[in-house]
């Protein structure tokens, strides 16, 4: 990949990190699965 497309797929995971991010809160309401697991997944998006 060239270096735009590395830039526009970092973007893209930034992205969905942040619209997980409303489903990883400890709060009250319905949840489409454990939280934790979301932040783990998170986080190895990140690393990658």
């Amino acid at each position: 990949l060239v270096e735009a497309d590395i830039a526009i797929q970092a973007e893209r995971v930034r992205g969905v990190n942040a619209s997980a991010q409303k489903f990883a809160t400890d709060g009250e309401g319905y949840k489409p699965c454990d939280p934790q697991v979301i932040r783990d997944r998170v986080a190895h998006m990140e690393f990658c």
